[in-house]
């Protein structure tokens, strides 16, 4: 009887003491900040806000552009995810875009576009990490890592509302 206690006690120890599951995801960046943006006129962006909230289920529409400052990844590759928290929300499907911009938002003003460049991505967003939407452009799961300054600008698609805290939303990660 006693061989089996300790055999079963050596078997638990180890299975407590086993290395870490690995992560998937390699240094996470946030963004330095977050801009509101009016996609209607008259165009008003909200900088450096402590959250954010998109949506698209009337007027004015609202994106978020996140940028990151100072980025020193080149040589390595990145992808871009995103995540909610128990007391952020959403409704509707979910289902937002990303877009690639190439006009960096360093202050409150009525500039007329967030610059948006390429559809990169699209996620359903719930409690946790996103969930990839198949059949969009996917270039955001992979890619060149940037260095310098860079920001993308997260839509709402139709009747979709989400609000996260600035510490959760889209965060970009080495690979």
């Amino acid at each position: 009887m006693k061989s089996f206690s300790f055999a079963f006690l050596t078997t638990v120890v180890s299975l407590v003491t086993a290395a870490p599951i690995e992560e998937k995801r390699g240094v996470v960046y946030r963004p330095t900040y977050l801009t509101q943006h009016q996609i209607d006129w008259p165009h008003q962006n909200t900088y450096n806000t402590a959250g954010s909230t998109i949506f698209k289920n009337f007027s004015p529409v609202l994106s978020t552009v996140s940028t990151f400052k100072n980025l020193a990844l080149s040589g390595q590759t990145c992808k871009l995810g995103f995540t909610l928290g128990g007391s952020d929300t959403f409704t509707g499907s979910g289902k937002v875009h990303v877009f690639a911009t190439n006009i960096i938002l360093p202050q409150n003003n009525n500039q007329g576009s967030s610059g948006r460049d390429a559809h990169v991505g699209s996620w359903v967003v719930q409690v946790g990490e996103a969930n990839v939407v198949v059949g969009d452009p996917t270039t955001f799961q992979s890619f060149p890592c940037p260095s310098g300054d860079v920001a993308w600008e997260v839509v709402a698609t139709d009747g979709v509302t989400v609000n996260w805290d600035k510490s959760r939303g889209l965060y970009l990660t080495t690979i």
